[in-house]
């Protein structure tokens, strides 16, 4: 949600001609606080949408909103109140975090992250002081930073390091490492960079990353998932022999996609596919998390303090007159599904008594492809936190959900394609909320019957059940008997149901779909809408 226009796929282009008076937008200021504010921090006031302020306002927010005025024919205003990489528990009041299994514990430490949080203040009032901390804590733990420029000298022998293919988590070298890491790549520069200005491109960090070129830094961002673009003076760069290091605090380091992962001619900008820097990297772990000292916090590297995120950005909407909501979360909250079970419902509940608009829409949208696609049939916390998702929207009054499961990028924990998830909101709202007859969702998991070997599947929204694109099978489908063995399944599509089986299973009693990180699955309706991942064993 915290994506802006400018940042997504084809945003600037949809920017560019974004000239709509009836669409106003409001961005608030989402500072973390102790308590419930009633105002925000920041002045805040409606914008007309305009090439300017569409650019800088949330891509999903925006073209959910473009696409509803579009069809719907009334004024539209927008509302973005977000903050990357946070969990559910930050965006609770402390009221209702409180009902949920887990929430008075989290609420236990609350005196000390006020603390904290008036910590974070001063870091934003002066910034100075957040990166002298910042330096000092390197210095006193990280054996990398204990000297300048430490192990960013280009005359550091790295033979012994390990390499490591980037981009990608870091986790394939240094395993479930969490904490300051450090890498290294020798390059020549290309005839056409040469004596030229030039950017860095490295993709999208988890969390914190300084880089210097040279021994020299060029740059450092405290971010969580952003791309990172440095600009370097040509005079810092030589035709041969040059070498990049890169620190990274968090927890996988490199996520985004190889087409970010480049140095290119300033002039030129990121279309330019520049000089590329994909491939083998030096990589060496420096201090763990576990053996350092408390890192210093910096708001804008969004603090998962539980009811801090309420305090400071919902809290001050609440004389609001609302139509209705849109969640895009839980990338963060992954880890524990079954907690998540109960926050959102209480936070969906605690909002409307709030903001006092009765059981207002509250639309979600599910996790999308990111990580591992399996070899056999797998059931991560990513996985169960999308079925959950899936069970909220299902069992909640007013609530939808938009499947995002096919527009995903596994590399990229930040898809780009913010396009497709605001068409998808657009349609459940024109349907759910404004009355219009239209298809809005693809194939919906409805009930199974068992028919000796195979298992008959029957869907809500199945008119013209078909396979996406020009593949030749159903792909995606599991099925385990009664020793609850998931296998592959073969699958197929019968007069408007799925038939599914496999020699392994005799007599099928659950059947699971597009239940992987990153699933291969490609059922679809007419709409060519995606099938929403079920398990029928959560029924």
């Amino acid at each position: 949600m915290y994506m802006l226009v400018k940042d997504a796929t084809g945003g600037l282009q949809e920017a560019a001609t974004a000239d709509f008076p009836a669409i106003r937008l409001m961005s608030v200021s989402a500072y973390p606080n102790g308590d419930p504010q009633p105002v925000f921090r920041d002045p805040v006031c409606w914008q007309v949408a305009s090439p300017a302020t569409v650019k800088e306002h949330s891509a999903v927010a925006f073209f959910f909103g473009r696409h509803l005025y579009q069809n719907v024919k009334i004024p539209v205003g927008l509302i973005h109140s977000s903050a990357g990489a946070t969990g559910a528990e930050a965006w609770l009041s402390a009221e209702a975090l409180a009902t949920v299994a887990g929430g008075k514990e989290d609420l236990g430490n609350l005196a000390t992250w006020k603390e904290l949080m008036i910590e974070w203040a001063g870091y934003d009032a002066d910034p100075a002081m957040y990166k002298k901390k910042m330096t000092e804590w390197y210095v006193q733990n990280d054996p990398g930073s204990a000297t300048e420029p430490g192990w960013a000298d280009p005359a550091l022998a790295d033979a012994e390091w390990k390499t490591i293919k980037l981009p990608g988590s870091w986790q394939s070298a240094l395993g479930g490492f969490e904490g300051v890491a450090w890498f290294r790549k020798s390059f020549d520069l290309p005839e056409a960079l040469q004596g030229k200005d030039v950017v860095i491109f490295l993709g999208q960090m988890d969390r914190r990353d300084t880089v210097w070129i040279n021994g020299v830094q060029v740059g450092q961002s405290d971010s969580n998932g952003w791309v990172r673009q440095y600009r370097v003076d040509a005079k810092l760069l030589k035709p041969t022999g040059n070498l990049m290091a890169v620190r990274i605090l968090g927890g996988s380091g490199f996520q985004g996609n190889a087409a970010n992962l480049k140095i290119v001619e300033l002039s030129k900008g990121a279309p330019d596919p520049g000089f590329s820097l994909v491939g083998d990297w030096k990589c060496q772990a420096g201090v763990s998390l576990r053996k350092a000292t408390k890192v210093p916090s910096l708001r804008s590297g969004n603090p998962n303090i539980p009811t801090a995120l309420f305090n400071g950005a919902v809290a001050p909407l609440t004389p609001f007159a609302i139509k209705g909501a849109v969640w895009y979360q839980g990338e963060s909250s992954w880890n524990n599904p079954g907690k998540y079970k109960q926050l959102l419902p209480a936070l969906i509940g605690d909002w409307r008594a709030r903001f006092a608009s009765g059981d207002f829409p509250f639309l979600i949208v599910q996790l999308p492809s990111f990580g591992e696609t399996h070899a056999a049939p797998s059931f991560s916390g990513w996985v169960q936190l999308r079925d959950v998702q899936a069970l909220i929207a299902r069992t909640i009054p007013n609530c939808g959900l938009a499947v995002t499961v096919d527009i995903g990028d596994p590399k990229d924990v930040h898809p780009r394609n913010k396009l497709d998830v605001g068409l998808r909101l657009g349609l459940l709202a024109r349907a759910m909320v404004y009355g219009q007859t239209i298809p809005y969702s693809g194939p919906v998991f409805n009930k199974m019957d068992v028919d000796g070997a195979n298992a008959r599947l029957s869907f809500d929204h199945a008119e013209g059940l078909a396979i996406h694109g020009s593949e030749a099978k159903l792909q995606g489908f599991a099925v385990a008997g009664a020793d609850r063995r998931f296998v592959w399944a073969e699958a197929v599509i019968e007069k408007g149901v799925v038939v599914v089986s496999s020699p392994q299973v005799a007599v099928p009693v659950a059947v699971r779909y597009a239940c992987d990180d990153s699933p291969v699955a490609n059922l679809v309706n007419k709409t060519e809408l995606p099938a929403a991942p079920f398990r029928t064993d959560s029924w």
